[in-house]
């Protein structure tokens, strides 16, 4: 008896000290690329990406909500034409912001493209332009019951075709990562701005610090960080730079040749960076606003 006691005790001593573990859930087969994941709670969370219709050259976007932890995740309701959705946020239990793209191009004009794959993994286009035909345009979206469906909301600046990545510091304010193409048809991304919970939407980075913007992060209503890089003819660039006045003016506070794609922090002070180097993966730790930075 002693012995089936002691057997016991030590398996559940086991289990309690079991490292944590990742268990793969299954998602509609619909779905092609997940870009996001945010939760409310332990119960209610949105994923939402894009599918590919074989039947039709577009990408489309994809939107899934769960009510119990992620056992069953359920179908949302998108507009027909949009094309990605790449970054969502709960700001109350009902309503959740998302950014991402509308496919503006018909499959007459995607034939002058030389091949079906041309697009990343966000569902961006590699080739924007082909004969002079645009394929997407920038998009901010809106739901009003938990993601259960969404609706395209707001006006994003005229030149933007894309916008990857969003961060709310509240209901009203926010920032956004759009992608500006010029008459030249180059490209580079820009921060985006609303004060009005999305209605409307101003570009605020005027000094061309980086160029290819990946995460950005509010720390209050005037700090806020955000990551990137640049290729400067030779090999790549990348910076973390701040605001501290809402984003009017932005500042490198590092800029080496490690790739930052994530920036989040956690409280006043601190703060976390995601990043590849070539000795590999690196995150980095701030204390004190940004000041400095330690690897962990």
């Amino acid at each position: 008896m002693k012995i089936i006691t002691l057997s016991v005790l030590f398996c559940l001593f086991a289990t309690l000290n079991l490292p944590a573990q990742w268990i793969r859930q299954s998602a509609p087969g619909t779905i092609f690329f997940l870009n996001s994941v945010n939760f409310l709670n332990t119960n209610s969370g949105i994923s939402t990406g894009w599918g590919i219709d074989m039947q039709n050259p577009n990408t489309t976007s994809r939107a899934l909500y769960t009510t119990n932890g992620g056992t069953t995740w359920l179908n949302a309701s998108v507009p027909d034409s949009s094309r990605a959705i790449v970054s969502v946020q709960y700001i109350t239990p009902q309503i959740v912001y998302a950014t991402g793209a509308m496919n503006v191009f018909t499959e007459k004009s995607f034939n002058a493209l030389n091949e079906r794959a041309n697009f990343n993994n966000n569902g961006m286009p590699i080739d924007i332009y082909s004969n002079g035909i645009e394929f997407s345009t920038g998009a901010f979206f809106k739901s009003t019951d938990g993601g259960k469906s969404w609706n395209k909301y707001g006006i994003m600046p005229a030149d933007c075709y894309y916008v990857t990545y969003c961060d709310f510091i509240n209901a009203n304010t926010g920032m956004a990562i759009g992608s500006i193409m010029d008459t030249n048809t180059n490209i580079q991304t820009k921060i985006l701005k609303t004060t009005d919970g999305g209605l409307t939407w101003f570009k605020t980075m005027n000094d061309l610090i980086v160029r290819d913007l990946s995460s950005i992060n509010f720390v209050n209503e005037n700090v806020a960080f955000a990551t990137g890089f640049e290729f400067n003819g030779t090999h790549e660039l990348s910076s973390i730079i701040k605001t501290t006045n809402g984003g009017v003016h932005w500042t490198s506070i590092t800029r080496d040749s490690v790739k930052y794609t994530k920036v989040h922090f956690i409280n006043n002070n601190t703060g976390y960076v995601s990043g590849t180097s070539f000795a590999g993966a690196i995150i980095l730790k701030t204390t004190n606003q940004g000041s400095s930075w330690n690897t962990i």
